[in-house]
């Protein structure tokens, strides 16, 4: 070491000379800096997954005291999925209101996931994107099945979605999980529409075994 270097050999130079900032005084990176709300943002992964996963799990509530391949009552499991994204989303959605208009319907337990995650990611992206910059409102989850199919209505009067969602009938990995659900496993049609607010309609066909006579 050399005698005439006072620094104690604990710190080092760049260079041309100049002593290097000190780490503790250095800037935050960006990320950082949103505090709370970037950790929500990389939280949210995280949420939607641990849903996706509680959805399952209240349809096989539905099973449960029942033959495995009994068809599934699901008033109950729409419902019960429903307040569960609605739980999951926390205190920022709690001025909006989420209803049910459920006719009867019973789905063999494959369909009965699928239709149940499929409510699951409409509901929490109404919660999740409907409503930025308003108060409150209102999400409407209606189910029933006539004429040999099953339709389900998620609408919400939130801020309506984008002109791309609408003619790509898309926006997001949430929608995208929706129609990958509807087309491929349900065989079914997905469409989105803005009708004061944003407006999503699943159809698909109801399994004979299980239909219910249509209303006289």
């Amino acid at each position: 070491m050399d005698p005439g270097d006072t620094s104690g050999g604990c710190r080092g130079r760049t260079g041309d000379g100049e002593e290097p900032a000190d780490a503790d005084l250095a800037p935050l990176p960006p990320e950082h800096a949103g505090g709370a709300e970037w950790r929500r943002a990389r939280l949210a992964p995280l949420a939607e997954a641990a849903t996706r996963i509680l959805t399952i799990a209240a349809i096989d509530d539905q099973l449960r005291n029942q033959p495995a391949t009994a068809p599934v009552e699901m008033r109950g499991a729409i419902r019960a999925i429903g307040e569960l994204a609605r739980t999951m989303q926390g205190a920022a959605v709690q001025p909006v209101t989420v209803s049910y208009h459920l006719e009867p319907l019973s789905l063999p337990p494959d369909l009965a996931v699928q239709c149940g995650l499929v409510v699951n990611e409409l509901v929490t992206n109404a919660l999740q994107h409907g409503f930025k910059g308003k108060l409150g409102g209102q999400v409407d989850v209606r189910a029933h099945a006539r004429g040999g199919r099953v339709t389900l209505v998620v609408q919400d009067d939130g801020i309506g979605p984008s002109p791309e969602a609408v003619a790509g009938g898309t926006a997001g990995l949430g929608r995208d999980l929706v129609r990958l659900l509807v087309t491929r496993q349900l065989h079914g049609e997905f469409a989105i529409d803005a009708s004061g607010g944003t407006r999503c309609r699943v159809t698909f066909p109801y399994p004979s075994s299980t239909a219910p006579a249509d209303p006289a």
